[in-house]
């Protein structure tokens, strides 16, 4: 199982932003994905990317953004956040007034019994967060845009409430272009069928990818084509 064209990291991003906006995972504050999206910020910088877009401006995975934002601001970018306001929300379907409360408090508010937003609010903010960033996109016309965000935030496929990709798509007629992040790990749990990667990965230096409209049938297993995959080496081989 191979893809049809393995890419460095330098290749595919420059051949993403053939785009204007191109959609990042942000990475979770681990050491080897941080190494590759300090990669990916340094590829798009000198192709003259110098806009990071993000979901939010304090935290991901419940974890401060510094280690996302610091690279993109020792390149001296400028970053802007497409996250929507949640207080009218509460105004509007609570009739709670929470001009008072702070971040913490509010989003405690979204929360069922299981600890996670409810479905009805995560459609909400999803629609008004996508409706933000294309407003943000529209003032930065012919401006290339990284886009980072949570991974199934930009997705079009089948989820239980309607993502900010789904809305993306409708509001602008633009399937977003999605550079996603894997790791390739020797050991279980991973399955076997990703052992093939190592020899390509290793060629490239640790880390690369290809384009989806480039890869087989097999490789490509959701069958997409409008995208990348990045992969990196995240342990040393035994």
């Amino acid at each position: 199982m191979t893809a049809t064209h393995w890419r460095n990291v330098d290749e595919i991003i420059e051949k993403s932003f053939h785009q204007h906006v191109v959609f990042f995972h942000i990475p979770d504050p681990n050491d080897a994905p941080l190494k590759l999206w300090k990669h990916v910020l340094l590829s798009a910088h000198k192709i003259g990317v110098r806009h990071l877009i993000i979901d939010g401006w304090t935290t991901v995975y419940g974890k401060s953004l510094d280690y996302a934002l610091l690279p993109a601001l020792d390149l001296d970018w400028t970053i802007l956040s497409f996250e929507a306001d949640p207080r009218p929300y509460f105004a509007q379907y609570k009739s709670i007034s929470v001009e008072n409360y702070d971040v913490e408090q509010i989003w405690n508010m979204t929360k069922t019994l299981d600890g996670f937003p409810s479905s009805f609010f995560t459609e909400w903010f999803e629609a008004e967060n996508a409706k933000s960033l294309v407003h943000l996109i529209a003032k930065l016309p012919n401006t290339p845009l990284l886009v980072g965000c949570a991974k199934s935030h930009p997705e079009v496929g089948d989820y239980y409430y309607k993502t900010l990709g789904q809305h993306f798509l409708q509001l602008t007629g633009n399937i977003p272009f999605v550079v996603g992040q894997n790791a390739s790990i020797r050991h279980k749990p991973m399955s076997d069928k990703y052992l093939p990667f190592w020899q390509p990965l290793f060629n490239l230096g640790g880390s690369g990818g290809y384009l989806l409209s480039e890869a087989g049938d097999r490789f490509n297993e959701f069958n997409k084509l409008h995208g990348a995959e990045l992969w990196f080496i995240e342990q040393p081989q035994p």
